[in-house]
């Protein structure tokens, strides 16, 4: 199989699948793995895949650029995405213990809280605490950690010890991608950490998220030890099937 032919078998390959790892086509096309990572890093070049750890996707994939800082993904989708927040608070009741995460969505849905409603909020984000502390009847709490600048968060090790020491009842987060199998995505190691620690002491948990991450991956698969509950604002019928046959719930 010459180079071309190959490379556009590559492609058809990662579109038939969320990703595919370098030994997977090595197998399938008959090459040496060194051949196919030169064929990944010059599809990379040409802006058509994002290489991972070890495999490949689609950047068509991708929900959105990991470099773009929160403050330019709160210009984005976002009356959308305070519909996504208002139906988000819903959810909420009064004297509730919760964990708010960082990401465009859920700062907004922390925006939308009432003053009128008596919380008490944990939170790994900067911008979350900002917007919340004029809200006379929360209680926020921020946890410790790394500071990652582009999400404006913590996260860590630290931040999941303090955690550990609390009783919380909900959690709202955002994520960067669902796949078509209710499996979420993010684009850094800790913050999945973080998230993986939350879906097994926080229920329930609901996942924040507009149309244009469904049916999507990004780097790094979060494995979710309980279901949870997805609010967004349309998703195809046989998509919302889906999702339901893997016991995630959507509003």
């Amino acid at each position: 199989m010459k180079k071309q032919q190959r490379q556009q078998a590559i492609i058809q390959l990662l579109k038939q699948n969320d990703s595919v790892r370098v030994s997977t086509m090595s197998q399938k096309f008959h090459i040496a793995p060194m051949t196919v990572r030169r064929d990944l890093a010059e599809l990379e070049k040409k802006g058509i895949l994002i290489r991972t750890h070890g495999g490949a996707i689609l950047k068509s994939k991708q929900t959105y650029d990991t470099s773009t800082t929160i403050y330019k993904r709160l210009k984005v989708n976002t009356e959308i995405k305070c519909q996504i927040a208002k139906k988000a608070l819903t959810q909420l009741n009064a004297n509730d213990h919760i964990f708010i995460a960082s990401g465009s969505t859920i700062e907004l849905f922390a925006e939308e809280i009432p003053n009128n409603i008596p919380l008490e909020v944990v939170t790994n984000s900067i911008n979350v605490v900002l917007r919340l502390s004029q809200k006379k009847n929360i209680k926020i709490y921020l946890v410790g950690g790394e500071l990652r600048e582009k999400s404006m968060s913590m996260t860590g090790p630290i931040a999941i010890n303090v955690l550990k020491q609390l009783q919380l009842n909900k959690a709202f987060i955002g994520i960067n991608a669902i796949d078509a199998q209710g499996h979420i995505y993010t684009s850094s190691v800790v913050e999945t950490q973080l998230l993986e620690y939350l879906s097994t002491s926080i229920h329930p948990l609901y996942v924040l998220a507009d149309a244009s991450k469904l049916d999507k991956i990004d780097f790094i698969k979060v494995d979710l030890r309980s279901p949870y509950t997805l609010i967004t604002d349309s998703i195809p019928v046989a998509l919302k099937a889906n999702y339901l046959e893997h016991g995630i719930n959507v509003l």
